[in-house]
């Protein structure tokens, strides 16, 4: 699937450069895009699939702040989101029985299986790139991400 994305999908302003920083951002869009052809099957974006992938990892129900910092996004932001992902049946909100001001979000059932199917697609794309790639580019393409997304965060 990843190699059936066409270059045309790329950003414009970016096509025909070819520094790394350049490059990096073609593949991340590449592999966001073969997600969201995949995540299209199950009818969640790759917005909600990060929700609903955080949700079924959390050791419990999650604030919608927290949510929104997993997402590196602003909670004013994330709320239409969650709306959605609600009016679906994938998750409920519920309020905090310690703290009656705050709420919390947790997987429906059809919201778990989704957030599991999900995870398999997303195995899936992975082990497709290891093909492609072998170990060793994998693994080279693991530690040049990790130091990008330190980059980021600084």
């Amino acid at each position: 699937m990843v190699a059936t994305v066409k270059r045309e999908a790329l950003p414009p302003l970016l096509a025909g450069r070819d520094d790394a920083l350049t490059v990096l951002f073609d593949a991340a869009h590449v592999i966001e895009r073969a997600l969201e052809l995949r995540f299209a099957e199950i009818g969640v974006g790759a917005a909600q699939q990060r929700v609903l992938l955080h949700a079924l990892l959390a050791d419990g129900p999650l604030t919608p702040t927290r949510i929104a910092t997993l997402l590196a996004q602003e909670p004013q932001s994330v709320s239409s989101l969650l709306i959605r992902l609600e009016q679906r049946g994938l998750l409920v909100r519920g309020v905090d029985e310690m703290d009656r001001r705050r709420m919390l979000i947790s997987l429906t059932d059809t919201g778990r299986a989704v957030a599991e199917r999900s995870l398999t697609l997303f195995d899936e794309l992975l082990d497709e790139l290891r093909s492609a790639l072998g170990s060793d580019g994998l693994a080279a393409l693991q530690q040049t991400a990790a130091v990008m997304k330190d980059l980021a965060s600084e």
